[in-house]
């Protein structure tokens, strides 16, 4: 009788099909997590980047976000400097600080232009209510790329940031025209603002707390956009699941 030293084709197929379907079940998951890994890591990047050219802005000029009274035109998000040494003849717009303040910026346009096929890009804009604490207008906010890559969204048209300041017990997420956002890979999809729970929480809650609401976060619920609001002298998150990731360990 001669020995068999190899496998049999139904012995082949079937170890195949139990190996498809592992990797069928597997794979998503897989992918899921590195991809909230990555946009996590970027968002903190991103998130500091903005944080840092604050403070520098504060340290160089004097200046909060609360005194950008001067609104920026498209034509002007493209050219609005802070570079005048005169108060008096210093542009006070959002458009100003980031091109004073943040190196190798790049304008893409509005929020509308940003998102569209026609600038050469593909994707879809980040939607995300018009709720209290919320960005309603994302399409007619200043978009601008970072040198990696990375979008981060200005209040729309350049908006008077006068009211752009906290006060005691008040919750920042819940100013009016002082909200943007951080797109971590730019016109790339998904183009979804980060939940929690899988639900689209998009604006704080002040009444809720974000550990309790997120406690059962997972990978899934990370995506690539995350609100964020301008106040005062620095940035902060504007919802209660952009909070969140921020703040986690992992």
């Amino acid at each position: 009788m001669k020995k068999r030293f190899g496998f049999t084709l139904a012995e082949v197929l079937i170890t195949l099909g139990i190996i498809g379907v592992v990797a069928a079940m597997t794979i998503p998951t897989l992918v899921q997590n590195i991809n909230s890994t990555k946009w996590t890591s970027q968002y903190k990047k991103a998130f500091s980047t903005l944080t840092n050219a604050a403070e520098m802005a504060v340290a160089q000029y004097d200046m909060t976000f609360n005194l950008y009274t001067d609104a920026c035109s498209a034509a002007q998000a493209r050219t609005d400097n802070m570079e005048s040494p005169t108060a008096a003849n210093r542009r006070k717009s959002i458009c100003a600080f980031v091109n004073g303040s943040l190196a190798n910026v790049r304008y893409i346009g509005t929020g509308a232009q940003a998102y569209t096929a026609a600038n050469g890009l593909i994707g879809t804009a980040p939607t995300f209510g018009t709720g209290a604490g919320q960005m309603g207008a994302p399409n007619t906010a200043h978009v601008y790329a970072l040198p990696d890559g990375a979008w981060i969204a200005v209040p729309a048209a350049g908006a008077n940031m006068s009211t752009c300041t906290v006060q005691s017990g008040t919750d920042p997420a819940r100013l009016a025209n002082c909200h943007g956002f951080i797109d971590v890979n730019g016109a790339a999809a998904p183009n979804q603002p980060v939940m929690c729970n899988n639900a689209n929480v998009v604006a704080t809650d002040s009444g809720l707390n974000a550990a309790a609401l997120c406690n059962n976060f997972r990978p899934s619920d990370v995506k690539d956009v995350f609100p964020i609001v301008f106040h005062d002298g620095t940035v902060s998150p504007s919802s209660t699941a952009a909070r969140f990731v921020l703040t986690r360990s992992k």
